[in-house]
This record gives C-alpha cells, structure tokens and sequence, in this order.
C-alpha cells in the first residue's frame, strides 16, 4: 500500500506544484532508499519560477515553502482519496498573484470532487 500511494504522490507533485505557481516550476518527490523505504525518509525538491537550482525545502522563501506544501499536501490528499483538508492562514506569505493562482486551484479541486 505505501509504495503505490507513494508512487501517485510522485506522478502528482509535479503537476500540482505547476498548477500553484508556474508551468516552468519543477517539484520532485523520492525515497533515499528505493529498496527498504521504511529505513531512510523522503526527499522533496522544488525548482521555484526563475531559479536555475533545486531546492529544499529549508532553501526557500516563505512563500515558495507555503506553496511547495500546499503541492505536498494536495498530493497527499489525492493520493489518499481525503477529501478535507482545513487551512488556517495560509496567504501569510503569498503575494496577491500567488493567492489567486491557489484560489483557481481550489475551484477546480473542489469541482473535480463533485463531478
């Protein structure tokens, strides 16, 4: 069961974290150890819009960390089939543009769910 989720999770990332910030945006999701994955933890990377280089996720600006962990948890989410998830401030660090690209997400989370 945790290989195929984790397997979904790393299909979805990339996509989810271009919907919330830019086509140009890369975002990469893996296990240190592919043949005993309960050993070692995961790796999560993120190429923000206009940055050449990868990055952790203690590398990043506030709001590059809020929106690679809203990619995270949305693929979380639809990896899992939940289907709440509740926020609580997460514009704190986002710029008016980054706001509307993660309201434009939602919407068309929310319909996927309902339709």
């Amino acid at each position: 069961m945790f290989r195929g989720v984790f397997e979904k999770m790393e299909r979805l990332i990339e996509p989810i974290y271009q919907a919330l910030s830019t086509q140009s945006a890369k975002a990469q999701l893996y296990l240190e150890n592919i043949q005993e994955p309960y050993l070692q933890g995961t790796i999560y990377t993120t190429t923000p819009p206009h940055k050449r280089f990868i990055f952790d996720i203690h590398s990043l600006s506030g709001g590059e960390k809020t929106i690679s962990q809203l990619a995270l948890l949305f693929a979380i989410s639809l990896s899992l089939n939940q289907n709440i998830i509740l926020f609580d401030e997460i514009d704190a660090h986002l710029d008016s543009s980054n706001i509307l690209k993660i309201i434009q997400f939602f919407n068309q989370y929310v319909t996927n769910l309902f339709n």
